[in-house]
C-alpha cells in the first residue's frame, strides 16, 4: 500500500483503515485485500492541508487542518461541524472522552473543546510550539514540545 504525504491513519473497522492526506485527499484501504477503495478528495479555501485525524465514535471521525478541525460523518464524509480557534497549524489532536478532544498546534497554544457544541472549553498556553499530544489519564494530558514534555491538569 503506496499513499502520498500521509499524516494519519485512523481504523475505520476490522478491514478498513483511513489514510489522512496532507493534499487534502482521504484514503481507504481495505487491509485484507490490500487494495485501495476509494479515494475522496475533499476541502475548502480555508482548509488546505489535512494533518491529523481520530475516531470519535461508529459514525465519525474528526479530522484537523491548517486552522479548524472538521468533524465528518461516515461513510459520505460530510462535515457535520467545524471547531474554529486556532490560529496557526494543527499538529496533534487527541480523544480525551466521548465529548471532549484536545488539539495542540505551533503557535503553542493548546485547546479543550467539546465536539458536542463545538466550542473551545479552555486553551492553555505552552512556552514551545506543541508537537503531540496524547491522554495520561482522565485528569490529564501529556505534550511533546521541541525541547520537552509537559503534564497538564485538565
Amino acid at each position: 500500500m503506496n499513499t502520498n504525504k500521509l499524516s494519519s491513519i485512523i481504523k475505520l473497522n476490522k478491514i478498513q483503515i483511513l489514510c489522512v492526506n496532507i493534499s487534502n485527499i482521504l484514503e481507504i484501504w481495505n487491509i485484507p485485500k490490500g487494495y485501495l477503495e476509494k479515494s475522496i478528495t475533499i476541502g475548502s479555501e480555508h482548509l488546505n492541508f489535512y494533518r491529523g485525524g481520530i475516531r470519535l465514535n461508529k459514525t465519525q471521525i474528526l479530522i484537523g487542518g491548517d486552522h479548524d478541525l472538521n468533524i465528518f460523518q461516515l461513510p459520505n464524509f460530510d462535515i457535520l461541524k467545524s471547531l474554529k480557534g486556532h490560529r496557526h497549524n494543527l499538529i496533534s489532536i487527541a480523544k480525551i472522552n466521548k465529548s471532549q478532544i484536545v488539539s495542540g498546534s505551533l503557535n503553542k497554544r493548546i485547546k479543550i473543546w467539546d465536539i458536542v457544541t463545538g466550542k473551545c472549553l479552555k486553551t492553555l498556553k505552552n512556552d514551545e510550539r506543541v508537537f503531540s499530544i496524547i491522554k495520561l489519564n482522565k485528569y490529564q494530558i501529556v505534550s511533546q514540545c521541541s525541547t520537552s514534555i509537559k503534564i497538564w491538569d485538565i
